[in-house]
């Protein structure tokens, strides 16, 4: 399709990577939000097998976020195992901000004054450091690339706080 629109002089756009900016065939909706929405009884296994317990996480709670907050800035990123099981999301935010002068592309949790802690959702039967590091290699390859990656409100008794700043090292 890319190579056909090229050929065309047309436009592709991949759904699943700008799904935020495309609708479904009924035009009235995005497919970010509709997919997201399929995967509702997904997020639920995966909040109740994983190792954080922050509600701010919960299903009902992004969708409402998402809808009040976000609009097309919001991206979930996951990984999925062999057998397409959910192992780990991340609902992250991509924002421009002012830092002493200089306009920079930051990526975030999806957290603002409304949400007092954040974290990422991982499944507790898998080993923690390889989701977090495809996560954070998912997050590196988006476009538009960020500058700064802020990973505020992240509970200290999560045990995170290590783990992210060491796959951030490695990446």
């Amino acid at each position: 399709a890319e190579r056909l629109a090229r050929e065309r002089h047309g436009h592709y756009m991949d759904q699943f990577t700008y799904a935020e900016r495309a609708t479904d065939w009924r035009g009235n909706n995005n497919i970010a939000e509709s997919i997201f929405a399929q995967m509702r009884a997904e997020w639920l296994d995966l909040l109740a097998r994983g190792r954080c317990h922050v509600p701010c996480l919960g299903f009902d709670w992004l969708d409402a976020w998402w809808e009040a907050f976000a609009g097309d800035q919001l991206r979930l990123f996951v990984v999925r195992g062999e057998r397409g099981r959910l192992l780990a999301g991340a609902p992250l935010l991509w924002q421009r901000a002012w830092c002493s002068g200089v306009r920079l592309q930051t990526v975030g949790f999806a957290a603002n004054l409304h949400t007092p802690r954040f974290d990422l959702v991982l499944a507790a039967d898998h080993d923690a450091k390889p989701l977090v590091s495809l996560l954070f290699r998912h997050v590196l390859a988006a476009k538009p690339a960020a500058d700064v990656l802020l990973l505020e409100k992240v509970p200290c008794d999560s045990g995170r706080l290590d783990l992210l700043r060491d796959v951030a090292l490695e990446c």
